[in-house]
């Protein structure tokens, strides 16, 4: 069972919900969940970047050290439309 919250809301805010619950035929207290829930759920800036850290291996063991100068060939390597798999090495 969903817990019951009364929170005091700006009319800006109040009207911001309304005009939304009204353009989707939505109930406001539905919107106003709705967006509480994206507001607290909705991952950190980069969060979805850090998920995939290190998910792949690449073969190569020095990139920490010049990963300026792949990703460097990799974009020259995407501009000539060479974008093969090893385009890295």
């Amino acid at each position: 069972m969903p817990t019951i919250v009364s929170i005091p809301l700006s009319d800006a805010v109040m009207a911001r919900l309304q005009e939304k619950a009204a353009r989707v035929g939505a109930s406001l207290e539905a919107i106003a969940a709705e967006e509480m829930e994206k507001a607290v759920v909705k991952p950190r800036k980069g969060d979805d970047l850090r998920m995939w850290a290190g998910s792949s291996n690449s073969g190569l063991t020095d990139v920490s050290e010049r990963h300026h100068e792949y990703l460097g060939r990799a974009i020259m390597d995407e501009l000539r439309g060479e974008n093969g798999d090893d385009s890295l090495r």
